[in-house]
């Protein structure tokens, strides 16, 4: 990916969309609307901009379960007045398209080379478009430029949590060997990887004793009929797990709104550490790798994590400029391409340190947390001073 820079006078002239759903009615007092106007300042607030955003609303739970159908092509000139089209082409602006919110890649939604194929096919300079997205892997396309935009990490720096002095701070690294609670796992909207993970902790009894954690409703027929839950290996004694123990609660009784920007500090507080799970577990091909809020967060509350998410997810934090937090666990599973097996292998280690944790001493459990607090410091400080390459 590039890094931003604008030279001269690039920043006059923006054209601005969001191509993520190709959609025109936009309200513009839907919060969904603040992850694209992040996008707008992530760019540097251009002096004289022309900003057209065309998206649709985050999708439900029941249409997350529909199969994802993205657009084969699009017509780029349909997003833009007369007027403003004529600005691109005739000035020195840039077309900024956004497909930066769930980090899609070229297996599902190749947009970088349908922008390619629309400037070639049209006559338009490639160096007019530029690509942002959420996806850390590069995409196809040679001639139009990609960048990309940490999109949620604004959402773990920009509410309450980024306003966390020193002092409480230290107060957690004095405490820690006192905490309640060792792990917090929070899931709301259900996908398969999340229930699959809670399931395997619910029948750790040692992990489960030092868990705070919340999953929706799941019964058995769910894991059945339930299209989220196909091709899954789920046990009986997983489904039994879920029978008997959801809906598990910890912050919220909201399983359906997607909480972006809540922030339930105190769970972080009475915890040590986090077993996020993030959006997307599939790489797909290695085409695809998307960090969203969940991982941001619990950093910024001093949290070492454990990723659930796409191959690669815990190591590569390193692409951004973080620091994977190998200090405390073992991240060899973050190799491994199967999908079941990469979670089975990390659920591993969750349980190794489970047990680790519930034998040691507190003058023990301290210098655990101890030992990698320059990660904790650094990726902090890294987040709320938006240093995202």
């Amino acid at each position: 990916m590039h890094k931003i820079t604008f030279d001269g006078d690039e920043r006059d002239h923006i054209c601005f969309t969001s191509a993520s759903y190709i959609r025109n009615d936009i309200d513009q007092t839907d919060p969904h609307h603040d992850m694209f106007a992040f996008s707008f300042e992530f760019l540097k607030k251009p002096r004289r901009s022309l900003w057209v955003v065309a998206k649709a609303a985050a999708p439900s739970q029941e249409e997350m379960k529909k199969e994802y159908r993205p657009p084969q092509e699009f017509d780029l000139k349909q997003l833009l007045s007369e007027s403003q089209w004529d600005i691109l082409l005739n000035t020195d602006s840039k077309l900024y398209v956004d497909f930066s919110f769930e980090g899609r890649g070229a297996k599902r939604a190749n947009i970088s080379m349908m922008l390619e194929r629309y400037c070639i096919n049209n006559n338009v300079p490639p160096d007019k478009i530029i690509f942002l997205t959420g996806n850390i892997i590069y995409h196809d396309s040679t001639l139009i430029k990609n960048i990309y935009v940490p999109l949620f990490q604004n959402h773990a720096s920009s509410t309450e949590v980024a306003t966390l002095s020193d002092p409480v701070y230290r107060t957690k690294v004095a405490g820690v060997e006192n905490l309640p609670k060792k792990m917090l796992f929070l899931n709301r909207r259900i996908r398969w990887h999340r229930t699959y993970a809670f399931s395997k902790i619910l029948q750790d009894s040692t992990s489960k004793a030092q868990s705070l954690m919340s999953h929706p409703l799941v019964t058995g027929d769910d894991i059945e009929t339930d299209i989220v839950y196909k091709d899954i290996p789920f046990t009986d004694n997983d489904k039994t797990a879920l029978e008997e123990n959801t809906p598990m609660f910890a912050d919220t009784t909201d399983f359906e709104t997607n909480l972006v920007v809540k922030n339930p500090a105190e769970l972080y507080q009475e915890s040590l550490f986090s077993l996020v799970s993030e959006t997307e577990v599939s790489s797909r091909d290695n085409t695809e790798l998307f960090y969203s809020e969940k991982t941001f967060k619990p950093m910024m509350y001093g949290h070492p994590i454990l990723i659930i998410g796409q191959q690669g997810a815990n190591k590569r934090l390193g692409d951004l400029g973080l620091v994977p937090y190998d200090d405390y666990f073992d991240l060899s599973f973050d190799d491994e391409p199967d999908d079941i097996k990469r979670i089975n292998m990390l659920l591993e280690e969750v349980f190794r340190i489970h047990k680790f944790l519930f034998h040691a001493t507190p003058v023990d459990v301290s210098q655990w947390y101890r030992k990698g607090i320059h990660v904790i410091k650094n990726n902090k400080n890294f987040i709320k001073e938006k240093k995202f390459l």
